[in-house]
């Protein structure tokens, strides 16, 4: 049963896309999904994109009451997918994991990255980074600096997933210490700490101000509860 959704409230639902059987949820897929998922070279990333945009019908056939089949994406000028209605979500997977947020009449952004090293994290840093996130980056001891780029990293990608813009042509203007210490329309919240994802960083964006977040896990034994 879905817990309550509001405009002062965001819902955050995760899951572990390999616990999934692929066949539990295929038959919910669009046909451009299904031909899509055969395209795929590797089973692991064919079956993970089958069980990902599964769960995402599921869940939003259940917020607007219809069947998941039914459901039929609008898209943006970059690509960012909405649906008619007051319901907005988004949503970001890395290797296995994958995040959902759902909100009501808020623009919302969600990023997950993987962990591992960048063979050119430096260039990245000076490529994408303001003055201002460079600075506060390299005060961390250079053994946190890696988890220190990502999470940067996710926090300007949710923010710009949300205002659906582009996201590689824009990293580089937008600087978070500016949104932080302004009145902005928008909260920008680091997710890792709150979420049980070891070898993962997370992050959110939503418009307005900070709402309740309700972060929900789901899991096979859960799937037909949503």
């Amino acid at each position: 049963m879905l817990p309550i959704l509001t405009t002062n409230t965001l819902h955050l639902w995760y899951a572990t896309l390999d616990e999934f059987n692929p066949d539990s949820v295929k038959s919910v897929l669009s046909p451009d999904e299904q031909s899509k998922a055969l395209r795929f070279i590797f089973d692991s990333d064919r079956d993970r994109y089958i069980v990902g945009r599964g769960i995402l019908r599921l869940l939003l056939s259940a917020y607007n009451k219809m069947k998941p089949e039914d459901i039929h994406f609008q898209y943006g000028s970059h690509g960012k997918p909405s649906l008619s209605g007051p319901i907005r979500f988004n949503v970001s997977h890395s290797e296995a994991m994958i995040l959902y947020a759902v909100a009501h009449e808020r623009e919302v952004g969600v990023d997950v990255e993987f962990i591992r090293p960048l063979a050119e994290q430096d260039a990245l840093v000076e490529e994408y980074l303001t003055v201002n996130e460079q600075f506060q980056l390299r005060a961390l001891p250079y053994r946190q600096q890696l988890e220190g780029f990502l999470t940067c990293w996710t926090q300007k990608e949710a923010y710009l997933k949300a205002r659906g813009i582009g996201l590689v042509d824009a990293l580089n203007r937008v600087d978070l210490t500016q949104i932080s210490a302004g009145e902005s329309p928008w909260w920008i919240h680091n997710l890792t700490p709150t979420l049980s994802c070891p070898g993962y960083v997370c992050a959110l964006a939503i418009e307005g101000s900070q709402p309740d977040l309700v972060i929900t896990p789901i899991q096979p034994a859960t799937l037909g509860n949503i």
